[in-house]
């Protein structure tokens, strides 16, 4: 309600959310029923509805702790960046202090707050680097659960296209054109993958994402530019 006074903008995240996500909704079903399943018998509520939020409960944790340690890595990743103090003892942010050492000529911002005036939404991207093979790049870290695949049963990447729906909105907000990179962290073992953008990917994925920031006014019933603007 306030925000809609104000004509506050959305973030991107929020925008994107108006596109299905079937995998992920599969995966918290089977979160639900493995959670029903495992709880022991003697912690199970009496109460049916007290149960049912018990589940559900149980069933986000995994989510909640992935997320805890994504977070976790960001922040190691962001001091790395900018030669701050970081977890030398762990082994994910040493792969990532090397990739850094690899790939990272200079860093140009980090969490930096984007707007775009002219259609009406915000957000934080991560970072702005210049890449040694690249150059100016925006890089989003994203800490990813990948599986292993192939006849060398290796783990292979996956590259979300709401990834790059996220990257193609913030570089919109930019006065450069930079590269759009996706780095993966694999949270299962201490690897890095990346994956640069072609410039027709991501100018077609801003054009879907500007179709889902109208659906998502449409849905909402509220357009953050006043048409007084």
């Amino acid at each position: 309600r306030e925000a809609r006074k104000q004509y506050l903008f959305p973030s991107v995240t929020e925008v994107i959310k108006v596109m299905a996500s079937p995998g992920l909704e599969a995966w918290k079903q089977t979160m639900l029923v493995t959670s029903a399943l495992t709880i022991p018998d003697d912690e199970k509520s009496d109460d049916l509805d007290a149960l049912a939020k018990q589940i559900i409960a149980e069933s986000r944790k995994p989510a909640m702790d992935a997320a805890k340690r994504g977070t976790e890595v960001h922040n190691g990743a962001e001091a790395i960046l900018w030669d701050n103090k970081w977890d030398t003892e762990d082994a994910w942010l040493n792969e990532v202090y090397n990739w850094v050492q690899s790939n990272v000529l200079s860093v140009k911002w980090t969490e930096k707050s984007l707007v775009n005036s002219e259609l009406g939404y915000a957000g934080k991207a991560d970072a702005l680097i210049d890449h040694q093979e690249h150059g100016l790049c925006l890089i989003d870290w994203k800490t990813s659960n990948l599986k292993r695949s192939g006849k060398k049963n290796e783990y292979k990447p996956r590259f979300y296209e709401k990834w790059l729906l996220q990257l193609a909105a913030y570089r919109e907000c930019l006065d450069t054109n930079p590269h759009v990179v996706s780095v993966i962290i694999n949270s299962n073992e201490p690897q890095i993958f990346e994956k640069v953008w072609s410039d027709e990917e991501v100018d077609e994925a801003y054009d879907i994402f500007v179709n889902l920031f109208h659906t998502w006014c449409w849905t909402k019933k509220y357009n953050p530019i006043p048409k007084s603007a």
